[in-house]
């Protein structure tokens, strides 16, 4: 058993580097309006921008997603903004309220419907000059978004399964944080692993919402669109966790890092229930059970923090991190479980050869495999959502070969289809997905 003292030299351990920092971050509060000299001055860069799908498609709802990193020597204390321009289209200006430390970064995303070309994509941090920074001539990153015209046949079901697990596993593999004896380090890669999970569920969000926004009204309607927003609602939720939990860790307000938990646990629960198309996310059970033993550490802490407890707060701190880190990994278990199962369900759009559908020209033949269905219907829908094309068939292929319900071929463009396929046990299950006429 640890003596009071012993515990109170570990916990000052712990406790005095938040405190440096939390000193640090009001102390450029208290000079707000002070002058500064030389370099000591934040510095916002754009790190990076990001363009989800890489290979965007036209009428694709693509996420465009800047990270801004502050380079310089002193923490960001007022709000800035982003602003982001593709073309002669102005996509909007948002606002951030981190206040970034050196070497800090945080991310913002705006959506933008594609357009077949090649478009000068230009972002800006701070574009109002409301910060002072040691370099003002550093704040403007410009690309070139190659947008392709849009070809074969996309599954937009696989795509949403792919979002939902791509936020889980990125946050997963965020948690590993690397045990350390230096309990200032270990303070520093926690709360950048809180920013990392954080994005990644905004990220996985932004996703799911995009897939919605490129689907026609009637389409979005669908069970699958509707669980896809709520499961965005629940990691937009489980973000803002993230970002409390990081703001808990930083201020040394273990109250806020256990409420930040407690949400978590009740969205990762909620999530549990889910079930897309046959693709459960029940495993995510096993992480609400793993977030219990976190919270019971967290007050441990909390407890020692106080002086309510006599522990060893290194040791309760490095369970805590060592329960983050099984989360982690499950997390990144129940992704890949979904993209399997996913993948395992998802029809197959072949030609005569059997080859895979890359592009697609009618009067050829277009053989549709539906795992595991007895009958099939497949609907396909013009691009304002009309129904051009109803098909149904015995058993799990179907052939059709680019025409409407009257046998006039459809002309070029892009289409958008819904394939229900009834199990033997009487299931249904339905898969939504664009198919791409070439001229």
């Amino acid at each position: 058993m640890l003596t009071t003292r012993t515990t109170a030299g570990k916990l000052a351990l712990f406790v005095l580097p938040l405190l440096l920092i939390t000193t640090l971050a009001l102390s450029a509060l208290s000079t707000l309006g002070s002058a500064q000299f030389g370099d000591s001055l934040p510095d916002l860069v754009i790190k990076a921008i990001v363009i989800t799908p890489e290979e965007p498609e036209a009428e694709e709802v693509i996420s465009i997603t800047a990270v801004i990193e502050n380079q310089g020597r002193e923490r960001v204390v007022l709000p800035f903004n982003v602003s982001f321009q593709i073309g002669e289209e102005f996509l909007g200006t948002v606002q951030v309220l981190d206040r970034l430390g050196p070497r800090e970064t945080t991310e913002v995303s705006r959506l933008w419907t594609a357009v077949e070309g090649e478009h000068p994509l230009i972002v800006r941090v701070d574009p109002f000059d409301n910060i002072k920074e040691s370099n003002e001539r550093n704040n403007r990153r410009q690309l070139t978004v190659v947008v392709k015209p849009p070809q074969g046949v996309r599954s937009l079901t696989l795509s949403l399964f792919e979002a939902v697990a791509e936020g889980l596993k990125q946050a997963g593999e965020a948690l590993h944080v690397q045990t350390n004896s230096d309990l200032f380090q270990l303070f520093e890669e926690t709360k950048s692993a809180s920013l990392v999970a954080q994005q990644a569920f905004t990220r996985g969000a932004q996703q799911l919402t995009a897939l919605a926004q490129a689907l026609p009204p009637i389409l979005q309607d669908e069970p699958q669109i509707q669980t896809g927003s709520f499961i965005a609602e629940r990691y937009d939720s489980i973000a803002e966790a993230f970002g409390q939990a990081g703001e808990g860790i930083q201020r040394l307000n273990l109250q806020l890092l256990i409420r930040a938990f407690e949400s978590m646990r009740d969205d990762l629960a909620e999530l549990a229930t889910i079930t897309i198309e046959g693709v459960s996310l029940a495993g995510l059970e096993g992480s609400v059970t793993l977030m219990d033993q976190a919270l019971e550490e967290a007050r441990q802490l909390e407890q020692a923090a106080t002086g309510e407890t006599d522990v060893d707060v290194e040791a309760v701190a490095q369970k805590f991190l060592s329960v983050l880190a099984e989360i982690g990994t499950h997390w990144i278990r129940v992704a890949e479980d979904v993209v399997q199962s996913g993948q395992a369900k998802i029809a197959r759009f072949t030609n005569a050869h059997n080859d895979p559908i890359l592009r697609y020209k009618p009067p050829e033949e277009l053989l549709i495999s539906v795992p595991d269905a007895q009958r099939v219907r497949f609907e396909l829908f013009d691009k304002s959502g009309t129904v051009v094309l109803t098909q149904n068939t015995q058993g799990n292929q179907l052939r059709w070969k680019g025409t409407d319900s009257n046998g006039a071929t459809l002309p070029p463009g892009p289409y958008f289809y819904r394939l229900t396929a009834v199990e033997a046990a009487g299931h249904t299950r339905t898969e939504l997905g664009r198919l791409v006429i070439s001229e």
